[in-house]
């Protein structure tokens, strides 16, 4: 089996805070230390979904990021950036508009062996192709 592409590794930041991208081309950016990652703890493997489609001769990107989490989620703009098992990194979101929308579900199993995780989705669309951070 193929495991490379299985997201290991989720952090946040706030859009606020994420500098300006430098684009090394379409979807490729250069890292910048100076971003302030929080770390999510996550229940791995992660979920990240990436697909375009054509709507009236515009092309648009999108990315669904879906994890699971112990701890409680913050309700603020939040630019993700998703690692995955092979090093290769995802930035969901800029710090420009459109902002990533993030779905949170708190679970009230009726059964204890059911998951009691805090359920995160979060997605993103934009006329731009969803960017690798370049390591």
């Amino acid at each position: 089996m193929h495991y490379s592409n299985v997201i290991i590794s989720i952090d946040r930041c706030l859009a606020s805070d994420m500098p300006d991208v430098l684009r090394t081309s379409s979807r490729v950016i250069i890292p910048m230390d100076a971003i302030p990652w929080i770390p999510i703890p996550i229940k791995v493997p992660a979920s990240l979904n990436i697909s375009d489609k054509l709507d009236n001769g515009q092309r648009i990107y999108s990315a669904q990021l879906a994890f699971k989490t112990p701890s409680d989620y913050p309700r603020e703009r939040m630019v993700y950036r998703a690692t995955a098992v092979n090093g290769k990194q995802y930035l969901i979101g800029t710090r420009e508009r459109p902002f990533p929308v993030t779905s949170v579900v708190e679970p009230h199993p009726d059964r204890i062996t059911d998951n009691q995780l805090l359920e995160v989705t979060v997605t993103f669309s934009s006329a731009y192709k969803i960017l690798y951070i370049a390591g």
